[in-house]
């Protein structure tokens, strides 16, 4: 078990780190690379541009984490999980979030292209000028989702067959230049 280690500049590489626990960790650059890391679950841990790149997550959990500018690259493995965590500026591109529940988790400024979120339910979760392009949003909840201001038509083509609350849906007219009044 990792507690409280500050992992700066660490590298895991071609290890098996399965059933491993990370809790409350901190550090930047930590790099994770082709490494088991099924079963692993990151508790409180605070990373800034931590690398997971070609790593297996089966089961991996990221609970209460910041993990800030992180690269998610070649994830393998089913039922990860990231659960009130702070992933502002990250890499999630092509990650697969199909069906889960998101709860808590901050997108903002994440590059989220061609990630797939279909019939997803996103509660209290921030996506505020997240790059959304080419990512999958349909049957996707979002109303639970502060989706913020969009700066071009192909991220509001993302959105197409997603649910989202009528407050959304004004901010949507609005960036598209529409005005929203009740008759």
């Amino acid at each position: 078990m990792f507690e409280g280690v500050d992992l700066t500049d660490e590298r895991f590489e071609d290890v098996d780190l399965s059933e491993e626990r990370f809790v409350r960790c901190t550090g930047s650059n930590v790099v994770f690379a082709h490494c088991d890391l099924s079963d692993v679950p990151f508790e409180s841990c605070d990373f800034i541009g931590p690398a997971f790149l070609s790593v297996d997550v089966a089961s991996t959990t990221w609970k209460n984490c910041r993990l800030m500018n992180a690269r998610f690259v070649e994830l393998s493995g089913f039922d990860f999980e990231f659960l009130s965590c702070v992933l502002m500026y990250a890499d999630l591109r092509d990650l697969n979030f199909r069906k889960r529940t998101l709860v808590e988790i901050d997108f903002s400024e994440a590059d989220l292209r061609g990630a797939d979120f279909r019939e997803c339910i996103f509660e209290r979760c921030k996506m505020k000028n997240a790059d959304i392009r080419g990512a999958q949003f349909e049957g996707a909840d979002l109303r639970g989702a502060d989706i913020g201001p969009f700066n071009d038509m192909k991220s509001l083509a993302a959105l197409k067959g997603a649910t989202i609350s009528t407050r959304q849906s004004h901010a949507v007219a609005n960036a598209l230049g529409i005005s929203v009044v009740d008759s």
